[in-house]
Formats: structure tokens, sequence, C-alpha cells
């Protein structure tokens, strides 16, 4: 049979547990939305990458310069950059991403620490 105060520190237990878990869901939360966030802008770089490479091939076509030699190179170095710069949206993002999980998971490690610290004390 429980008394009163053994109950208390179950609840107490639960408590800690719940609340522990609730803080991980919202940093599992934030990483879903940090990868989200990421890919939209990646989305955004490539688009405008791809605007400035058209308008590119269109000043190089209206001036008469084949595209070749230096104005192909600076367009090569231009979607070479854009690319580079799209990983790095994403390598951002991961590394957010696994912080967040890491919280998420050191949380919940900390939730089940206290809630059976509150349990042995509890019961002892």
């Amino acid at each position: 049979m429980c008394t009163g105060i053994e109950l208390g520190f179950a609840l107490s237990a639960l408590g800690s547990i719940g609340g522990a878990n609730t803080q991980a869901e919202i940093k599992e939360r934030n990483a879903e939305l940090i990868q989200s966030s990421a890919t939209f802008e990646e989305q955004k770089l490539r688009k405008q990458s791809a605007i400035l490479r058209g308008r590119q091939q269109v000043a190089a076509s209206k001036s008469g310069v084949a595209q070749s030699g230096s104005i192909l190179e600076v367009m090569k170095q231009s979607a070479i950059d854009a690319e580079l710069e799209a990983l790095n949206i994403q390598f951002g993002a991961e590394a957010g991403i696994q912080a967040r999980e890491f919280e998420a998971d050191q949380l919940r490690k900390g939730g089940l620490i206290k809630g059976a610290t509150s349990l042995l004390t509890g019961f002892s």
C-alpha cells in the first residue's frame, strides 16, 4: 500500500519525465523547422542562381561575344559558387538539427534520471 508521501514522489517522478519529454519534443520540432527553412533557402538560392545564369547568357548573346573563354569561365564559377552556398546552407542546417536532437536526447535522459531519483527517494 502506498502512503500519500510515496504517491507524491511517484507523481513527481511522472511529472519530471513528462516535462522532459515535452521539452524534448519541442527540440525535435525545432530540428524539423531548421530543415524546412534550410530546404526553402537552398531552393531559393538555386532559383536565383539559375536566373542569374540566364541573365548572363542573354547579356553575352546580346553583346555578340561568344560564350567561351573568360565569359564561360565566369558563368561556370557563378554556378559553382551558388552550389557551394547551397551545400553550406544544408551543412549549417544539419549541424543545427544534430544539436537539437542531442539536446532532446539529453532532456529525456535527464527526465528519466530525475524521475528515478524521485522514486528512489520516496521509497527509501
